[in-house]
């Protein structure tokens, strides 16, 4: 069955009944637009956009909330466009904190980068490194949307060992802890010689 692409058929209007939505952290909200005319399923496709994918993603139409912070959603559809704002608010709870997901990369013999992964209910992290068979020193705290860091060290050397945990608030307002994510790596830079 032949089917028209929605391209070509004129959108009149797109519409939300919320062009303002405040989220929780890891809440979902489903978008319902209304269509000027009205488009059968397979033609009202919609793709959606957001300003800042660390806020809130969208997917099949759903809004899902990231870490705290705002974002615009723009839903396009032919020559036609809808935009909402979307607020998401951190709230406080006892529940325990997810590990955190790190990858390490050398860029250089001295320079290390580290990503991880945003974990919700997170309102920072805390970064340590041992270099050799040393201590842990602690590098940085860095605040929630920070999911990356750029570690320099003076002398290279062949082993770096990293460890981060996320920390985030309890309604009481003390702190919350994941646990350890421990990550041994090796200089690709310096070679380890045996006498």
């Amino acid at each position: 069955m032949y089917q028209i692409p929605y391209g070509k058929i004129p959108i009149e209007k797109i519409e939300l009944n919320k062009t303002t939505i405040s989220l929780k952290e890891g809440e979902q909200y489903a978008l319902n637009p209304n269509l000027t005319p009205e488009l059968p399923k397979y033609l009202s496709d919609i793709v959606w956009t957001s300003s800042d994918d660390k806020t809130v993603t969208v997917k099949n139409g759903t809004l899902i909330a990231g870490i705290t912070g705002t974002a615009k959603v723009t839903g396009t559809l032919g020559n036609k466009t809808v935009t909402c704002n979307v607020k998401v608010k951190y709230v406080p709870s006892n529940q325990a904190l997810k590990s955190v997901t790190l990858t390490t990369k050398f860029l250089s013999d001295k320079k290390v980068k580290l990503q991880w992964k945003p974990v919700l209910g997170a309102t920072g992290y805390e970064v340590y490194r041992k270099l050799e068979n040393g201590t842990y020193k602690k590098i940085k705290n860095v605040d929630a949307r920070t999911l990356e860091y750029v570690v320099k060290t003076k002398k290279a050397t062949v082993s770096h060992t990293y460890k981060i945990r996320a920390y985030g608030k309890k309604p009481n307002g003390t702190y919350r802890y994941s646990k350890w994510t421990v990550k041994k790596t090796k200089n690709p830079y310096v070679y380890e010689y045996w006498w």
